[in-house]
């Protein structure tokens, strides 16, 4: 929410400057996100069988995809 109210505040005076820093915060974002299944994934396939584990990843990855769908549905492109 921070990057994207950061985006706003800055929509109609966006520099390259800018640009570039909601660019990298955007990136560490979906490093971040998938840093987190990294980490989480061998903890549940020590419970979980593998197909389980990898369904929890597909149904994970298709939410975060709905989600990022309507965000970029509402959200402008850069100017």
């Amino acid at each position: 929410m921070a990057l994207i109210k950061d985006y706003a505040e800055h929509f109609d005076s966006l520099d390259d400057a800018k640009a570039r820093e909601l660019t990298e915060k955007a990136i560490n974002l979906e490093t971040q996100r998938i840093d987190v299944l990294k980490k989480y994934v061998p903890q549940f396939g020590k419970v979980l069988s593998a197909k389980r584990v990898a369904r929890f990843v597909q149904i994970e990855t298709q939410i975060n995809r709905l989600i990022d769908v309507q965000l970029a549905s509402e959200i402008p492109l850069v100017p």
